[in-house]
């Protein structure tokens, strides 16, 4: 006898109000998105050129880029318990008005350890941005349809990578690093109120998902058992260095490696980081829905984690031509571009009542290695700068060479430890075959 469970059942039903209902629930929560991976990568159009200004060390920028990732990773725990407490609607608002307030600090900062605050501020701001949104996903669409839309909502979030390049270039020039960012939270405020009044987190006519109520202790016992879930800390490895890696390209060192190695200004050097920013935003739509199509979390993961290795390794191997860099940067872009089935593989390891500490747990393992591969770029590129063999500064290609062998190898690291995750997805779609067979 086959039970149905009703929930699911429910949400795989299609009343008339949901196609209107759910276009508007996307949109705004994916426009939220935007913000946040604006802010994520706004600082490497113009970090060469803010490095001069304030007279930064290569590891010094890298902190004060990266620390953006490691406010994020802190806030990864806050934010689960929040929204399994209080809703992720709430945790959304809450976050994007943090968010807005690091802008606001951003333009008004003149020295680097105030840059270094705003720069946390946004991270913390942002910690919500794509949790909550997937929280809500997760209680809107069934298990199998996850993973498509988590592919939307970063496909389209990558508009805000693609501003932060050539349009973030083009506006500071034209009206100034302050007014930019002045417009950015303008902007936040905006969304913040249309989430506040459109987003629900459950859907109407189906259950309803009670808030617990748990003390503090409780909910940190959530945690706990979120953390020892069979396969968390695999999942928490791989991301890691999967998306870190790409992250530290196009967020920080990407514009200084062609402004330093090829001489590039930041109007070319935006351009670049565009086609890398626009070909991620093609291959996360291309990755959305693979998990469904080989029956497999783990297969298309570790194919993209292979050829984004194998493409850091020739990096790193020889210096790129420069007729050759746009063709690495798009091939890069795509194949780092898997996160949806990441994230989707964690959402399927948890229950629904540890959803939100469950991603989250996971998601510090991205924004910890973000801040760590942004950081450690640092010191690896200055030190390859201050220690020629003869006393004189080495090339500056040898350095960034010496960063993509760092990336490589520690993707190639978690890699090894995510082969023995566990994978829902193909222990039921083994199931299926066995039932009709």
């Amino acid at each position: 006898m086959t039970t149905i469970d009703p929930i699911s059942a429910a949400k795989e039903q299609a009343p008339a109000w949901a196609p209107v209902r759910i276009a508007v629930l996307v949109m705004i929560l994916c426009a939220v998105y935007v913000v946040s991976m604006f802010l994520r990568g706004s600082v490497t159009v113009f970090a060469p050129d803010l490095a001069r200004q304030l007279n930064i060390p290569p590891e010094r920028l890298g902190f004060l880029s990266s620390v953006y990732f490691l406010s994020f990773a802190f806030a990864q725990i806050p934010v689960g318990i929040a929204i399994d407490r209080f809703g992720a609607r709430l945790t959304i608002v809450g976050s994007t008005l943090v968010a807005c307030l690091g802008c606001l600090w951003f333009a008004v900062a003149t020295h680097a350890a105030e840059f270094g605050v705003a720069r946390a501020l946004m991270g913390i701001g942002c910690a919500a941005l794509l949790m909550g949104p997937v929280t809500i996903y997760g209680l809107w669409f069934s298990t199998e349809k996850l993973s498509f839309v988590t592919g939307i909502q970063l496909g389209v979030g990558t508009i805000g990578s693609l501003s932060a390049t050539a349009p973030l270039a083009f506006l500071v020039h034209t009206i100034g690093l302050q007014a930019s960012f002045i417009a950015v939270a303008s902007i936040g405020g905006a969304i913040a109120l249309l989430v506040l009044l459109f987003v629900h987190n459950n859907p109407p006519d189906r259950p309803v998902r009670a808030a617990p109520r748990e003390t503090f202790e409780a909910s940190l016992r959530g945690v706990v058992e979120a953390a020892r879930t069979p396969s968390a800390w695999r999942l928490l490895v791989i991301q890691f260095a999967a998306y870190p890696s790409f992250a530290a390209i196009l967020t920080l060192w990407g514009g200084p490696w062609l402004a330093d190695v090829y001489g590039m200004a930041i109007d070319q050097r935006g351009s670049l980081l565009f086609l890398l920013a626009g070909a991620q935003a093609i291959g996360l739509f291309l990755w959305g829905p693979t998990d469904r199509l080989i029956g497999s979390f783990k297969r298309p993961v570790m194919l993209g984690t292979t050829l984004s290795v194998g493409l850091l390794t020739i990096a790193a191997a020889i210096p790129l031509p420069r007729e050759a860099i746009g063709i690495w940067l798009v091939a890069f872009g795509l194949t780092t571009a898997f996160l949806p089935v990441m994230v989707a593989h964690g959402r399927a390891l948890f229950p629904d009542r540890l959803i939100g500490r469950g991603i989250t747990f996971i998601n510090v393992g991205t924004f910890a290695g973000a801040f760590f591969l942004q950081y450690a770029a640092g010191h690896v590129i200055g030190w390859f700068q201050e220690r020629g063999a003869d006393g004189r500064m080495i090339s500056p290609a040898l350095a960034y060479q010496a960063m993509f062998a760092m990336f490589a190898v520690i993707l190639a690291i978690a890699l090894v430890a995510y082969a023995g995750a566990r994978d829902p997805r193909a222990e039921a779609s083994g199931t299926a075959r066995r039932g009709r067979a």
